[in-house]
């Protein structure tokens, strides 16, 4: 199974020079509903109403996971817009195999129901009711790996904020890398950026406007990187027409 991650072109080359992928926590998250479940509490009464309590909860559970988000689109024009760097950014292509830390999310109407007795011991609950959205953010078509924040690497930034850092190998493998339709990057900058990736083929390529509709496509000429070789082959023959839907990623 392919899945994509939406970024920047700086986080992008980052994380060709670092092979670390830059983790989703509960600050970064751009959804006030993430990770609120609704819970019965011992009266009857939704105990996470109170706000205090649900950012208590909130932080409780942010302290322990994080996710890398990904998607199953590679040619949504909402999501290039909003986690690409408004199309100058890149979409980086992993192959994925089943793993019991990778979800779908589902989209729902109503929230996750949890009894009044939460264990952040129970990973599996966790992980549930983390990977549930509601319904306006099915268009991002997203799945989640989900780390634990301690077996990440801490970055620290301005002001006493930390960025978490992963590697996504074995479970996520790079296979492609496609640049946006305004990226500034050239097909050169990458092969030199994937020069520590020599174990694999990485395909390379340019997302671009259709003339005719609102839809994106890759362009017909991609670059396949042997890089066991160091040979650039042109393809010419392949092309990829995706019709548009209406992005995941985060940086």
């Amino acid at each position: 199974m392919k899945l994509f991650k939406y970024t920047s072109a700086k986080y992008a080359l980052e994380f060709l020079k670092t092979h670390e992928l830059k983790v989703t926590t509960l600050e970064d998250t751009n959804d006030p509903d993430e990770w609120v479940p609704y819970r019965v509490g011992t009266d009857g009464c939704d105990y996470l109403a109170n706000h205090s309590n649900r950012d208590q909860f909130r932080r409780n559970v942010g302290a322990q996971f994080g996710f890398v988000s990904l998607s199953s689109l590679m040619d949504n024009n909402i999501m290039w817009g909003h986690y690409a760097d408004k199309f100058k950014g890149v979409l980086l292509e992993f192959e994925v195999e089943p793993h019991a830390r990778l979800r779908q999310v589902t989209y729902h109407e109503t929230r996750y129901v949890m009894g009044n007795t939460i264990s952040l011991e129970d990973r599996n609950v966790v992980v549930d009711y983390i990977a549930r959205k509601g319904t306006e953010w099915s268009y991002e078509a997203e799945w989640r790996f989900f780390v634990e924040i301690a077996a990440c690497t801490a970055i620290p930034l301005e002001q006493g904020r930390l960025v978490y850092l992963f590697p996504p190998e074995p479970h996520l493998l790079l296979s492609g890398i496609v640049l946006g339709p305004e990226c500034r990057l050239t097909f050169g900058n990458v092969k030199t950026a994937l020069e520590s990736w020599r174990d694999r083929n990485v395909t390379i390529s340019r997302m671009v406007h259709d003339s005719q509709t609102y839809a994106l496509r890759v362009a017909k000429e991609h670059h396949t990187r042997d890089l066991n070789n160091a040979v650039v082959n042109y393809v010419l023959n392949t092309t990829y027409q995706h019709q548009v839907t209406a992005f995941t990623g985060n940086e």
